[in-house]
């Protein structure tokens, strides 16, 4: 769902009353429907990978754990303020970070359209920071501390750190990974394919997956 600032869910607006709940809900909440596409968009290109590697299970878990601990890490660092805090950033942050975990070198090919018809590749590294980049556009936008902000997307990615090593890399040898609508996943040696989102930029329709090396 995508909400006005002020009405997103505010983390210590009565601190006599706590509600437990809203640390949930708050995950579901954006502050407008520009921030909720872009983390829809990012979820569906790199979000196929992460949960291939985890199953459809620990992925929801590694999803709401990270979400739980980006909102605990922003209360911890305000815990008088009744600042809002839009819940989803530390959940989709911490999919992300795992995916540059499974993926450091992936890289990324971008179409532009409609106005032009552009095509280039980038490193899933830059991909992922101008996701970041919009984040902190929402910072700004709604007057919240950035460092506070960065705080909570920091737990989220060091639980999401923990997860991954707990796993391990053996996982692959008993749950080989789906091919997300019959896209090869392993080149011929057998090395990890990543995904190219080919997405419309600005228009944010994505408009199809391919593979790449």
């Amino acid at each position: 769902a995508a909400l006005a600032g002020s009405s997103e869910c505010l983390l210590t607006a009565a601190p006599d009353k706590p509600v437990y709940g809203a640390v949930l809900f708050s995950m579901f909440f954006h502050a407008d429907l520009l921030h909720l596409g872009f983390n829809m968009l990012f979820l569906w290109v790199f979000g196929n990978n992460v949960e291939d590697f985890f199953g459809s299970m620990r992925f929801a878990a590694v999803y709401l754990l990270c979400g739980v601990i980006g909102t605990a890490a922003f209360a911890a660092a305000n815990p008088e303020g009744t600042l809002t805090l839009v819940g989803a950033s530390g959940a989709v942050a911490g999919v992300l970070g795992s995916y540059l975990l499974l993926h450091p070198t992936a890289r990324v090919t971008v179409v532009v359209l409609p106005l032009i018809f552009l095509a280039f590749q980038l490193p899933a590294l830059v991909v992922l920071g101008a996701w970041f980049l919009l984040q902190l556009r929402e910072v700004g936008g709604h007057r919240r501390p950035v460092e506070e902000e960065l705080l909570a997307r920091a737990g989220a990615e060091r639980l999401n750190q923990q997860k991954r090593r707990d796993v391990g890399q053996d996982q692959q040898a008993h749950h080989p990974r789906r091919a997300p609508h019959g896209v090869d996943v392993t080149d011929r040696d057998q090395h990890p394919v990543a995904p190219v989102a080919v997405a419309a930029v600005p228009s944010l329709r994505p408009v199809g997956l391919v593979s790449c090396s």
